[in-house]
C-alpha cells in the first residue's frame, strides 16, 4: 500500500459520522432502510458507543481492556489453532455469552500485526497493542448482552411478507459501529480502529467486519 493512500485512508477514518455511514451503507440489509432513519440511526449507534465507553471507564476507573474484562468476569481465551471464518472472511476476535468469553484468533492476529510491521507510518505507531483493540471491541458486544440491549435492534426492517405476515430483521452493522466507536473513545484513538478492517484486505474500498 502506497504511503499517501494511507494517509488518505486515515484522514477518511477520523470522520465518524462518515465512517458509520460507510458502515451502514454496507449492510445487507440497506436498501431497506428508509432515507429519513438513516441520521438518527447513526447518531443513536455512535452516542451509544461513546457513553458506554465513559460510562464503563468512570464506573471501574480504568480505560485498560484487560483489567476491565477482569472486572466484567470476562474469560479472554486465545485461540491458536485456525483462522476461524464467518461469510469468507478471517475474523480475529469473537464473543461468547454463555459463559461470557472473548476468543482471539491468534493467527489472524499475527497476520495483521505482519502488515502493520510493513507500514512505515508515524500513526500507526500511536496504536495501543492489537490484542486490547479486539478485547474492547468484543467487551461492548458482552455489554450489549448483558446491560445496554443489541444496538442493531433498534431498528427492525421488513425482510419477507407473506400476506398479513411479516419478517423483520435488525440492521447489524449498528452494533458494529457503536462497537467501533466505543474502542475508539474508551482507548482514546484519533481515528476509527475500522482501520484494522482495510489494512486486512488488498483492496482500501471494501471492509471486513471484526465480528
Amino acid at each position: 500500500m502506497a504511503d499517501q493512500r494511507l494517509v488518505n485512508l486515515l484522514e477518511r477514518l477520523k470522520d465518524e459520522e462518515k465512517v458509520a455511514y460507510e458502515q451502514l451503507r454496507e449492510d445487507r440489509l440497506f436498501s431497506k432502510i428508509p432515507l429519513e432513519e438513516h441520521k438518527e440511526i447513526i447518531k443513536y449507534a455512535l452516542d451509544t458507543g461513546r457513553q458506554t465507553a465513559d460510562k464503563l471507564a468512570e464506573r471501574f476507573s480504568s480505560r485498560e481492556p484487560f483489567m476491565l474484562a477482569q472486572k466484567l468476569k470476562i474469560k479472554i481465551v486465545i485461540d491458536s489453532s485456525k483462522k476461524y471464518q464467518r461469510g469468507g472472511i478471517s475474523l480475529r476476535s469473537t464473543y461468547q455469552d454463555s459463559p461470557p468469553t472473548i476468543i482471539i484468533y491468534e493467527r489472524a492476529l499475527q497476520q495483521l500485526e505482519n502488515l502493520l510491521d510493513k507500514e512505515n507510518f508515524p500513526s500507526l505507531a500511536s496504536l495501543p497493542n492489537l490484542l486490547s483493540l479486539h478485547i474492547a471491541h468484543e467487551i461492548f458486544h458482552h455489554l450489549e448482552k448483558t446491560e445496554i440491549g443489541i444496538v442493531a435492534r433498534r431498528l427492525e426492517v421488513n425482510t419477507f411478507s407473506l400476506g398479513p405476515i411479516k419478517f423483520s430483521s435488525p440492521v447489524r452493522s449498528l452494533s458494529e459501529i457503536a462497537a467501533h466507536t466505543f474502542t475508539q473513545h474508551l482507548l482514546n484513538l484519533s481515528f476509527s480502529p475500522r482501520l484494522l478492517d482495510y489494512l486486512s484486505l488488498p483492496k482500501l474500498d471494501k471492509v471486513s467486519l471484526l465480528r
